[in-house]
């Protein structure tokens, strides 16, 4: 091969294996290529899944909330709330925000807890998932944050069982968040029109 030790190839060494699998040149090019290539895309994978992403938390009497930014719409002052007969308990009634009537529900009511009372100061989140258009009830919207898949926590005891699947996990300082395209293609948020 050549001098003593110039031209060796250490024994066990990547090129050492690839003779013993009996490759030749192109075969060795084409697998490093291959693997390169999966572990690229392994990474791009990776990156997305611990890349920030935007919620807006907002409180509902006690109970703290967070949606994630890209559903949101806007945010309306509460006004000309109308109630809306035969819908479901967590349906607080309708707004008409600029010619469009939007459904306003309670997530307290949704997940079982107690009633908010609602006030003139309420605030109307109008989310929009697919063709799914409707607004969630809130006291006061309070900041944006941006959170990494790991800063997100397993879920509060107390809204376990049938509820959990609405629900994407718990953020420090205790801000339940929610999972707003489970929520809108619930069965319970179409309401129909037959009585």
């Amino acid at each position: 091969m050549g001098s003593s030790n110039g031209g060796k190839k250490e024994p066990g060494g990547i090129s050492d294996r690839f003779v013993a699998l009996r490759l030749d040149d192109d075969q060795i090019k084409n697998v490093l290529a291959d693997r390169a290539a999966t572990l690229a895309q392994v990474s791009e994978e990776d990156s997305e899944a611990v890349k920030p992403k935007q919620f807006v938390s907002f409180k509902i009497g006690a109970e703290r909330f967070g949606v994630e930014v890209q559903y949101i719409e806007e945010v309306q002052p509460l006004r000309d709330l109308t109630i809306i007969p035969c819908t479901p308990e967590f349906v607080v009634g309708a707004v008409n925000i600029r010619g469009r009537i939007t459904p306003v529900i309670d997530i307290k009511v949704f997940f079982d807890m107690p009633r908010s009372d609602v006030i003139s100061q309420d605030k109307v989140i109008v989310l929009q998932v697919g063709e799914k258009h409707f607004g969630i009830i809130a006291d006061n919207v309070e900041d944006v944050m941006n959170l990494a898949t790991e800063e997100i926590g397993s879920q509060l005891a107390t809204l376990s069982g049938s509820h959990e699947e609405f629900i994407q996990g718990v953020a420090d300082p205790q801000i339940i968040i929610l999972d707003i395209k489970k929520l809108a293609n619930d069965r319970r948020m179409v309401v129909h029109e037959n009585v």
